[in-house]
């Protein structure tokens, strides 16, 4: 191919690069300037390097590098480290490659007399560019990626091996097939070789990201285990405040002294809700819903916490405790703050040797149809990027220990209710 086909080619794959990039990192504020340099400086560096390595495997082993240092340089600003950049890679090459080839059958089954040359490859590349600008604005691919880069290690997995099966398919085809044989076999063992550090690379990385996640909760709900055990001894200093407020009622009749005890002692009995987190086995599920408590007293949520069994017997490890109980409960806090009675209580106990978790909140009214779509991917009945992941994450983590979720919503009565029943 000559050089100056390569430089338009390379200039169409440069600017799907830059827009695909743009949506997975939510970056849709395009700067000019910046994106022409990367376009043009991309493209002449491939055409540099078709037109001085004669030979193409090598060439086509080349632009990968060249690529990935291109695009580490132009994603510098996200602070992206070279494993994430390869994945960010990956992924646009496979969406590219998706379009790419999509409008290239399509071209061969329209055109009987259709061969690769400038005149169909510059049509396949404007119908490329163009499916790619439609699939990026009906799929909302920072969500995807936020998730695949966040949490699922198994899709990480996938995707970056299904490039390197391409790139090694793409190398065994610019071989010729008389020397296949001869090559065949180093080349399964560099696939073999790919992998296997890859899957390594994964395994640290869920053991490393398991391990901060443990010590991110560590030094965030130890402090308030603190706080606790110093509200608690504060309380201990009022206790004489209180028996002589009693005391000071006693002079009173009788029936008097009977209902402004009780009302006293029930006044009390509401705001010492550390009275009874105090004797959760699970001090760092006690510190969370403590915080929550907190939290929901600052900004006016009338919250009640009711713990039915203080012992927490779970397969989940605290972290993913604390994910499942936060997710449910930030949702709750999120939907009565937009009430009038701006009121939610947590309830959390045991039924048949299964852990059990019910958040109810005041709520407006819920249409069915929002109902039956809480738990899907990405989907929120609210405006704005990011939402619609915390319900279908917890879902995901009851479905994987085979527990229950259980949805209630009283018109009536303007309630919401979910509960969990999980090991």
């Amino acid at each position: 191919m000559q050089v100056y086909n390569v430089l338009i080619f390379s200039l169409f794959d440069m600017l799907m690069l830059v827009i695909i990039s743009r949506f997975l990192l939510q970056n849709q504020v395009s700067n000019f300037k910046r994106d022409l340099k990367f376009i043009i400086t991309g493209s002449i560096l491939i055409a540099v390097n078709d037109y001085f390595i004669t030979s193409e495997i090598l060439s086509h082993i080349l632009i990968f590098p060249i690529d990935i240092l291109l695009l580490k340089r132009y994603v510098s600003r996200f602070k992206i480290d070279i494993y994430k950049t390869l994945l960010l890679y990956s992924i646009i090459f496979e969406v590219m490659f998706i379009a790419q080839t999509v409008c290239v059958i399509g071209l061969s089954l329209l055109y009987t007399d259709f061969a690769v040359g400038l005149q169909f490859g510059f049509v396949s590349q404007i119908l490329s560019l163009i499916l790619v600008i439609a699939f990026c604005k009906k799929v909302d691919l920072s969500v995807f990626y936020n998730y695949v880069e966040r949490e699922n290690t198994i899709m990480k997995f996938v995707i970056l091996s299904v490039y390197v099966l391409y790139y090694t398919l793409t190398v065994l085809w610019y071989l010729s097939l008389e020397n296949m044989m001869d090559y065949v076999i180093a080349i399964l063992v560099i696939l073999a070789i790919t992998l296997l550090t890859n899957t390594i690379v994964l395994a640290n990385s869920k053991i490393h990201k398991e391990i901060k996640r443990k010590l991110e909760l560590y030094e965030v709900y130890f402090p308030i285990i603190d706080d606790i055990v110093d509200e608690i001894k504060a309380r201990q200093h009022d206790y004489h405040n209180h028996i002589q407020a009693i005391s000071g009622i006693k002079n009173k009749l009788a029936c008097e002294v009977t209902t402004e005890v009780e009302e006293y002692a029930n006044q009390l009995i509401e705001r010492d809700v550390w009275a009874t987190l105090v004797k959760m086995d699970n001090k760092i599920l006690m510190a969370f819903l403590y915080s929550k408590y907190k939290h929901a007293e600052d900004i006016g949520i009338d919250m009640k916490i009711v713990v039915d069994s203080f012992f927490t017997q779970s397969r989940y490890k605290n972290y993913e405790l604390v994910e499942i109980y936060g997710i449910l409960i930030d949702n709750a806090i999120e939907a009565a703050l937009e009430t009038k009675e701006r009121r939610v209580v947590i309830i959390t106990g045991s039924e048949n040797n299964r852990n059990t978790l019910e958040v109810i909140n005041s709520a407006n009214n819920i249409q069915t149809h929002h109902l039956q779509r809480i738990f899907d991917f990405a989907y929120s009945s609210k405006s704005g990027e990011g939402r619609g992941i915390g319900l279908f994450k917890l879902k995901k983590l009851i479905d994987r220990e085979k527990g229950t979720i259980m949805v209630d919503y009283d018109a009536q009565i303007s309630k919401m209710s979910i509960k969990l029943l999980f090991s």
